[in-house]
């Protein structure tokens, strides 16, 4: 072979080493020295190993550009998966904040209505009563009349047995025994529910007939002004319920033929809050140490507003017509480091003043000028002791 030949056959080599190179840009089992190209006139033409070597090097730095540029279309792809990521998160943690925030606002709002109606049931107990009792009628009322067994659900079943008449078809199927079982059962269910109806019934008669036994033994002693018979019926008719729920205990002391006498004994030291809670306009919760006017007048308030609910559940219970309640509470007393229990209001009710009053509009301090009373209050440091009313004072029973 030529040593031209030779050398071309070398450079040809070299070319092909470096198409493989450039990351496989010559594919095949090997590279060919020449390319065949055609003419307009169908002719071959033999393409020189420089040539050849051009453009193989440019087949290597378009396939190296397109992996650049597939690259950056990937770089971009995954950088806006990110943005997307990343934005997602953050609406998440804006909407977890808002949710967050919603949750303080509405807690807060429940906070501020919780102390609010607290308050106004500290200052309306006197709103609300038991009915009146007729001890009269209740010792002349006739027992409950006992139920009757009713078997309407076992007559509708025992009926569709009795009629139940399978025709030939039916016969010849075998069906008639399956019907039949079917209503003999529905038979059986029927009695059951009647007699489930009947004991039902049974139950709210003895309820009904022990109540009227009970309040048929009371009344006799409640019109006669027993003691015992006149604490058990305001127990009986949960009088003091209400009152008893801040803590408060009541108590009949006495009863005559002029009067009766009650204890209201208020335990709870922070029955009436220290701390004011209020709802701001952005929705937060505002808590500030209560003004001594005003938690002495909220005290004032429900002092007066026991007093009136006793008085007027006393009335709607018992046959008498004047209540007196003296109310005491509990404190410290600084010189000894002990509770004490002074009475700070004593007040003497009569049935005609009260029945007067619109419970629904009245204020409760403001009400006890229409009653002979005893309370020394000021403004700003609230109650001073007070003497007790009592049954035999010759202003009462005169």
């Amino acid at each position: 072979m030529p040593a031209s030949s030779v050398h071309i056959e070398r450079h040809v080599r070299h070319a092909a080493f470096c198409c493989s190179h450039y990351r496989g840009a010559a594919t095949g089992d090997k590279c060919e020295a020449r390319t065949i190209a055609r003419s307009a006139g169908r002719k071959e033409t033999v393409v020189g190993w420089k040539q050849f070597v051009r453009q193989m090097e440019a087949v290597a730095r378009r396939h190296e550009r397109e992996m650049r540029a597939s690259v950056r279309r990937s770089e971009r792809q995954a950088m806006g998966t990110h943005r997307e990521i990343v934005r997602q998160r953050r609406e998440q943690a804006r909407d977890a904040a808002q949710i967050q925030k919603e949750r303080a606002r509405q807690s807060a709002a429940a906070e501020a209505d919780e102390y609010a109606s607290y308050v106004a049931r500290l200052t309306s107990v006197h709103t609300d009563c038991s009915e009146l009792w007729n001890w009269h009628a209740i010792a002349a009322s006739p027992p409950p009349i006992a139920p009757v067994r009713q078997n309407a659900a076992e007559t509708a079943a025992r009926a569709a047995l009795d009629a139940h008449s399978p025709g030939l078809i039916v016969k010849i199927f075998g069906a008639a025994k399956q019907q039949r079982m079917q209503l003999e059962s529905a038979l059986q269910r029927g009695i059951a529910l009647d007699q489930q109806s009947h004991d039902a019934a049974l139950r709210h008669y003895n309820t009904l007939f022990n109540q009227w036994r009970y309040q048929l033994e009371l009344a006799p002693a409640v019109l006669s002004l027993h003691l015992g018979a006149c604490r058990a019926a305001l127990q009986y008719v949960g009088a003091f319920d209400d009152i008893e729920e801040f803590g408060t205990h009541v108590t009949l002391d006495t009863i005559t033929s002029n009067a009766t006498s009650f204890t209201c004994a208020i335990e709870d030291q922070e029955i009436v809050p220290s701390e004011e809670v209020k709802l701001s306009t952005s929705g937060k919760l505002l808590t500030k140490e209560i003004a001594a006017g005003r938690y002495w007048a909220l005290y004032q308030d429900h002092v007066a507003s026991c007093a009136l609910r006793i008085a007027r559940e006393a009335y709607a219970v018992i046959p008498i017509e004047r209540v007196i309640v003296n109310v005491r509470i509990a404190r410290l007393d600084p010189s000894t480091g002990h509770l004490v229990r002074p009475t700070i209001l004593a007040v003497h009710f009569t049935r005609a003043a009260l029945t007067r009053l619109n419970f629904a509009a009245i204020d409760p301090s403001e009400s006890l000028k229409n009653f002979a009373h005893r309370m020394k209050f000021k403004k700003t440091s609230g109650f001073d002791p007070v003497e007790n009313i009592t049954s035999d004072e010759q202003w009462i029973t005169t």
